[in-house]
């Protein structure tokens, strides 16, 4: 009876040493179920993530430079984009975005003002401009088309001076174009505002439901034709430190992100061609919630450049440009190439 006993015992500790085994076995898989959700989700909130703020299509030529006091300027643009790619951490093709594809059409507007008033000199202006956007965006089975406008960016005040000439020699006869010799810098506030079309369920959306807060600074320096091919030659630059804030919607904030629009032209009567570019940089990472999100924090890279032309028609008192930016490398973003159009008139 006592054999019987033991028998028993040492049974039902093997059944019960299995089952613990494989409940432990079963915690271990549904640990790693969870963590797999936690990379996933991640993956799916890092794109709402990779954007950076900015004017539409860029700031190139003249960046610093402003019309005269009491001025209005309207302009137009046409600017379509595309795109094939999502990248991730190091440029390579994202494996959580995988087989995309995205394409937009935006028609945009721009009106700038030269207040009257100077202050040493110096000309105070502001600026809004906005788009309406027809896009689609595919990825893997699932596509979406939808248009709507963006959100509008605007610069509150900028603030432009000359500093001197520094060592730019104007010609002994003029051109026929007014050419601003010399140092000219612009600083300004500006804000990307949300009230651009929105829908947290949507595959694409035109705005990003973040307000975006850009502080920036202009350079442009004009040299005489003794250092040109032509009349003259521009170095403009305009940089950026972009700061959003929470989407509210989902919790989601992009990183703070440096950003550098450049461009290197000459001016020839009244051309101005050569080409310009754009590099950003994520500084901070993305969060969620105040968490850091997986996989580096989800920081963006982005460097475009190409050609850009721009002709002037004084007795029209209007512009014309061309503008291309070719996507040299991207990280944890869209890698998208763009062709711009643009015409503005002085109103008064």
């Amino acid at each position: 009876m006592t054999d019987n006993k033991g028998i028993v015992v040492a049974r039902l500790t093997n059944i019960f040493y299995k089952k613990e085994k494989k409940m432990k076995n079963i915690k271990c898989v549904y640990t790693y179920f969870l963590m797999s959700l936690c990379v996933a989700s991640s993956a799916s909130y890092a794109a709402e993530g990779g954007f950076y703020s900015g004017p539409i299509g860029g700031s190139d030529m003249r960046a610093a430079l402003v019309g005269s006091p009491g001025s209005l300027q309207v302009g137009a643009g046409f600017v379509p984009q595309w795109s094939n790619l999502y990248t991730g951490n190091h440029g390579q093709p994202n494996p959580n975005a995988q087989s995309v594809a995205f394409s937009a059409q935006g028609i945009n507007i721009n009106i700038s003002y030269v207040w009257p008033w100077q202050l040493m000199n110096g000309k105070f202006s502001s600026k809004i401009q906005d788009q309406y956007s027809f896009a689609c965006f595919r990825k893997l089975s699932r596509q979406q088309c939808n248009s709507g406008f963006t959100d509008p960016y605007v610069d509150f005040l900028s603030y432009s001076f000359k500093v001197g000439m520094l060592g730019a020699k104007p010609p002994k006869e003029p051109v026929k174009s007014k050419i601003p010799y010399g140092l000219y810098i612009a600083p300004a506030f500006s804000m990307s505002i949300p009230e651009g079309r929105y829908n947290v369920n949507d595959l694409i959306n035109q705005g990003h439901n973040s307000a975006i807060f850009v502080p920036n600074m202009s350079f442009t320096y004009t040299t005489g034709p003794n250092l040109a091919f032509g009349d003259a030659t521009e170095f403009s630059t305009r940089v950026y430190y972009e700061i959003a804030a929470d989407n509210p919607k989902t919790g989601y904030r992009n990183g703070n992100v440096f950003v550098d629009d450049f461009a290197l032209t000459e001016r020839w009567t009244h051309f101005q061609f050569g080409m310009s570019g754009t590099v950003a940089t994520g500084t901070t990472n993305d969060t969620k919630h105040g968490h850091v999100v997986l996989v580096n924090g989800n920081r963006l890279f982005d460097f475009l450049i190409g050609p850009v032309i721009n002709y002037d028609v004084p007795k029209w008192h209007a512009n014309f440009g061309l503008k291309g930016l070719y996507d040299v490398t991207s990280h944890n973003r869209l890698m998208h190439n763009m062709v711009m159009i643009k015409a503005g008139f002085s109103v008064f």
